[in-house]
């Protein structure tokens, strides 16, 4: 039934229920019993001309913004970033094939950025989808680039899978991915990856400046600011203790 709210995107919003019998290949008695079921949920709307998504998704949205852990722990690091370098600072996460948005932190003067909260990522391209793409097992890196061969050529990873392969282990090596020109051509991207409980790469944490920023600033200071974010960002996502509404831990009470 879950697969039913796959189909819908910025581009197809509205569809009908034989396009989504159609799709998804389900029998007619199945496609209704689905939709049916998903609009007394809240996560389909009913209208003249078809279906779209429904207010609980809104109402789920909600609940991310003001209670996801990650956030509570990272969004007082991305503002102080942003203030810091005037840039925007994004964190990034995959799910299946898609790499999107969570959270977005602007300063004054952050540069045009293409891609904000929910806007799927091209795959291999931008420093925090590389990033996120270096830490996947060898198996999935290599389906993958075999699935998107498009954004594969625009990422400068390499044309074949030894050269991307050799090009993301690498950016692992090095801990951070740096990206010019690839998603947005007058900005340069700066990435570090933040780790989950178990060890995994859950996000990516990424500051985005204008070309003209980046000029000016001093390179290897940057790359130790948001390596050393992103990781005291992991650190807390391993304990997950209480913090505040900056995302900073609160001390435990003494007994």
């Amino acid at each position: 039934m879950l697969q039913v709210l796959t189909l819908f995107n910025a581009s197809e919003p509205l569809l009908t229920a034989d396009e989504i019998m159609q799709r998804l290949d389900y029998t007619r008695p199945t496609a209704y019993r689905y939709i049916r079921e998903l609009c007394a949920a809240g996560l389909l709307g009913r209208f003249a001309n078809g279906y779209a998504l429904g207010p609980r998704v809104i109402e789920l949205d909600y609940i991310i913004r003001q209670a996801d852990p990650v956030l509570k722990v990272a969004r007082g690091r991305m503002r102080a970033l942003a203030e810091r370098y005037d840039c925007e600072v994004v964190l990034l996460t995959m799910f299946g094939t898609k790499v999107v948005t969570v959270h977005e932190e602007k300063s004054k003067d952050s540069p045009l950025v293409s891609y904000g909260r929910g806007n799927p990522i091209p795959l291999f391209r931008g420093a925090g989808s590389k990033v996120l793409m270096a830490y996947l097992p060898a198996a999935k890196q290599k389906k993958l680039f075999v699935q998107f061969p498009k954004e594969v050529a625009a990422s400068n990873l390499g044309t074949t899978w030894a050269k991307a392969q050799g090009s993301l282990r690498k950016i692992r090596a090095a801990g951070y991915a740096i990206s010019m020109g690839e998603l947005d051509a007058s900005n340069v991207g700066v990435a570090a990856p933040i780790f989950g409980t178990e060890g995994e790469v859950r996000e990516s944490l990424v500051l985005i400046l204008s070309d003209t920023r980046y000029q000016t600033v001093d390179k290897a200071l940057l790359l130790q600011t948001i390596t050393a974010a992103a990781g005291q960002i992991s650190q807390q996502i391993g304990s997950m203790g209480s913090v505040d509404e900056h995302g900073f831990p609160i001390a435990a009470a003494s007994k």
